[in-house]
């Protein structure tokens, strides 16, 4: 959400950006990065049958697992000029035997400065997938967004930070991929990144809180180099 538009991840159905200066009406600008067309169209649920049976004659998992789509996460530029859409895909749990960076989620980077009609600029492929990926997966998850830099998480691809200064060519210039990690969040705050550690139980999960002067007392550095002198 920002300002009067609200953006939502449709999965397969690619990003919907929706004026919600009225919300008890909200309207359609524009919709981008579908991987649908009408021929895709199922049948709604209408729970007169068991659910298995309905996603088993209905539904492909196959493609709903798997590239093209998958836009799960999304979050405009401060500006509102550019927005990062993430893809969640899961290609090992459809049989995909040894999956790269094209069958793996990445962050697309789209021109929004003329919201009606938006244009893919780049695509942020996955940083990092390991050899010995046994019971590993490298997908983007959640990220977040600053004035010039993009926080990301890849599960078992770890953290990684990009300069985002030209939206067109993101430059890494930060990781943290410890092994026996995996990250599900990075987000900002205060010259921090805070990455949220996935765990297969509740009790496994955690923070990790990452800076780049390795614990030195001395106050943060904020996003883009200035300090604020009195930061909310």
């Amino acid at each position: 959400m920002q300002d009067d538009i609200c953006y939502a991840a449709l999965w397969d159905a690619g990003t919907a950006a929706l004026d919600v200066s009225d919300p008890a009406n909200p309207t359609l600008v524009s919709r981008f990065g579908s991987a649908l067309d009408a021929s895709d169209a199922i049948p709604a649920y209408d729970f007169s049958e068991p659910t298995g049976a309905y996603l088993a004659r209905e539904w492909d998992f196959t493609a709903y697992l798997t590239a093209p789509g998958n836009a799960h996460y999304v979050q405009p530029s401060t500006n509102g000029d550019h927005v990062f859409v993430g893809a969640e895909t899961f290609p090992k749990d459809v049989g995909v035997s040894d999956p790269d960076v094209d069958d793996y989620g990445g962050i697309s980077v789209w021109d929004t400065s003329d919201l009606e009609e938006p244009s893919e600029i780049t695509r942020i492929a996955p940083p990092v997938i390991d050899e010995d990926d046994s019971g590993k997966f490298f997908t983007s998850h959640n990220f977040d967004v600053t004035a010039n830099r993009l926080h990301t998480a890849w599960y078992h691809g770890g953290i990684h930070i990009y300069d985002i200064t030209h939206p067109s060519s993101p430059e890494p210039i930060a990781d943290y991929d410890p092994d026996g990690y995996a990250f599900w969040t990075a987000v900002s705050g205060r010259g921090f990144t805070i990455g949220g550690v996935y765990g297969a139980v509740s009790s496994e999960g955690g923070l990790t809180v990452l800076h780049a002067d390795r614990g030195k007392k001395r106050p943060p550095a904020f996003e883009g180099g200035v300090r604020q002198a009195n930061p909310a």
